[in-house]
């Protein structure tokens, strides 16, 4: 080996020692509750309340289930028929906020299921503004009748299920991974993976206010009282802001690595901890005052894929991790600050 070969090694094996050792290792053998669903999902999805968790598994099959008693309370599981293919799989779903009924989404029309009675209470036909898109995001309210559409193509629809209104702008240039609406109801929330985060009228879809960042958005979470935002990109921008105020509130996730990939991810109730998954089967555990990570842990996990696909938060501080085996655990944040300190 050359004199420069021997340095550039020493070098190499240095940085690796340093990145390791700045770097808090994921902790295992976490005391935390554990509920099997007995479903492995590729997608999936937490309640607003957190009492009930959606899997979507890649049969196509789709269940909701309580969360405190692991019934299955719904299920569309019947294969697509051929005379019925342009249907298409499952694109995305969204569960209301009251629990009452779960919207469902195909290529280009969503299907409203009333969930306790296993009732389809009707389809919706979606406005794309390329004739080729599919539905990207969702999100169902009943109070009012609102059903929130985002599409492969950049567009948002806003559908008024009762009056059989509809709304349809491009705000964005490429796949939308996220919609939303204000507390109120006034300010409509979209991101996509042209790296836009965009708040628009709820009335007009004009925008208002946006964020830009350089990459495609990976992961993106409003907290409880939806002022404040945190969005990451596909490379090394995670940042949490203020969404509603004039005041700039900007703070950056702070780790040794060149980047990271960040999944889901949720604010605690009151706040002070923001918590996110990544593409491995670790979730981390943030002060988003500052951006300094507090800690990492590993999930229960049967295989070697496990990731996990949805996070909540309650207000007793508890954290809930839904993975792709089809796991629910419950973490207490105090618990896992006081270890790490």
């Amino acid at each position: 080996m050359t004199q420069l070969a021997k340095q550039l090694f020493v070098g190499l094996c240095m940085a690796i020692v340093i990145n390791l050792t700045a770097c808090k290792e994921p902790l295992q053998d976490n005391d935390t509750q554990l509920v099997n669903l007995d479903q492995s999902g590729a997608q999936g999805q937490f309640s607003v309340d957190g009492r009930y968790a959606v899997l979507h598994d890649p049969g196509d099959k789709l269940a909701v289930f309580d969360v405190a008693t692991q019934m299955r309370l719904f299920q569309l599981a019947d294969p697509v028929p051929a005379s019925d293919a342009a249907k298409g799989n499952i694109q995305a779903f969204s569960l209301s906020e009251d629990n009452s009924q779960i919207a469902i989404g195909f290529r280009q029309f969503v299907e409203v299921w009333d969930i306790e009675q296993g009732k389809l209470l009707g389809t919706v036909t979606v406005y794309p503004s390329d004739e080729l898109a599919k539905v990207s995001a969702l999100r169902l309210y009943t109070r009012p009748h609102h059903l929130l559409v985002g599409l492969n193509d950049g567009t948002v629809n806003l559908l008024d299920l009762d009056n059989q209104l509809v709304k349809k702008a491009k705000l964005h240039n490429s796949k939308v991974i996220h919609v939303a609406k204000s507390a109120q109801g006034q300010i409509l929330l979209s991101a996509g993976h042209d790296g836009q985060v965009l708040l628009f009228d709820a009335h007009t879809l004009a925008t208002k206010r946006g964020f830009s960042f350089d990459r495609r958005i990976t992961s993106i979470a409003q907290s409880h009282d939806n002022s404040r935002l945190f969005a990451s990109d596909a490379l090394n921008e995670q940042r949490i802001f203020s969404l509603y105020s004039g005041t700039e509130y900007d703070v950056s996730l702070s780790y040794p690595e060149r980047f990271r990939w960040f999944r889901a991810a949720a604010f605690s109730d009151d706040e002070r901890y923001l918590a996110t998954g990544s593409s491995k089967a670790w979730w981390t555990l943030w002060d988003a005052q500052n951006g300094q990570e507090i800690g990492a842990y590993f999930i229960k996990a049967h295989s070697r894929d496990a990731t996990i696909l949805d996070m909540h938060t309650n207000s007793h501080g508890e954290l809930l991790t839904l993975s792709s085996d089809g796991f629910i655990e419950l973490w207490q944040i105090s618990t896992l600050v006081n270890g790490r300190q």
